[in-house]
């Protein structure tokens, strides 16, 4: 599943600097390497952003700086359809930081499994801010000082952030029976708004199904956090080629077939 999100993304336009935070099969490195400008290994610190810090510092020495550049991670399953209508609305939106979706939890902010940063100054943004990342083994710190303290300084900056599938969007189709079904508190119809969740998590199938979104998140299937309870027959929101590569993905990671 990762080598074809790499092909993916090399199809789209984008040169991959590849960078792992474990160790991988001999086989596996070998075949990064043909499809890759860099591939990098480090030590399991730091999470995403130490990664990306990492990989910009490398990638910086031989190469010049990017017009665009595309932040990351294998924490999603898929893409299950395609990626150009994405990236083509991305590139027309003109220079800034673009995301798919955001989260409220913390302040408003992109989340940060996929994001194009265009123009130079919204590049340098991102690399200022990944150069300035420090280590930390508390995830939530991660996700303060990198994910939301990114989009809080393009904030800062002046400089323009979106979300494809904005919170706002994808409330928009919500309906009474979706709520319902995350809890009494949430049957008012602004329910949503005062009490904002994850929509990645608590509103996938709203963002899969109604939205044409192609992601699902990987702990919403391994470990299902929330203990939401209409996870039953995601595979059959799947197309049979993705959906082959993002079970043996979960099987390889987790045991057992998850379907």
């Amino acid at each position: 599943m990762v080598m074809r999100q790499i092909a993916i993304w090399r199809e789209n336009g984008f040169d991959v600097v590849f960078v792992s935070n474990a160790s991988p099969p001999a086989e596996d490195w070998g075949a990064v390497a043909e499809q890759t400008v860099l591939r990098i290994r480090r030590g399991n610190t730091g999470g995403d952003f130490g990664a990306w810090r990492d990989a910009a510092r490398e990638a910086l020495r031989t190469l010049p700086q990017p017009r665009e550049l595309l932040l990351s991670n294998d924490s999603v399953l898929g893409p299950f359809r395609p990626m150009e209508p994405i990236v083509a609305a991305w590139r027309d939106g003109g220079e800034g930081l673009f995301g798919l979706t955001e989260s409220l939890a913390g302040g408003a902010h992109l989340q940060s499994y996929a994001l194009l940063a265009r123009g130079e100054d919204a590049v340098g943004t991102v690399l200022t801010h990944l150069e300035g990342f420090r280590d930390s083994r508390s995830k939530w710190r991660i996700v303060q000082s990198g994910e939301i303290g990114l989009t809080r300084r393009f904030v800062a900056s002046g400089i323009r952030c979106a979300a494809l599938f904005g919170y706002e969007r994808v409330l928009t189709q919500v309906d009474a029976a979706t709520r319902l079904s995350l809890g009494d508190r949430f049957a008012a119809p602004d329910s949503l708004r005062r009490h904002p969740l994850n929509p990645c998590h608590h509103l996938w199938r709203v963002l899969v199904e109604r939205m044409a979104f192609p992601y699902i998140k990987t702990d919403l299937i391994s470990r299902n956090p929330w203990n939401l309870a209409d996870l039953d027959g995601w595979t059959d929101l799947v197309p049979l080629r993705e959906q082959d590569l993002m079970v043996e993905h979960l099987r390889l990671m987790c045991g057992p077939d998850p379907r």
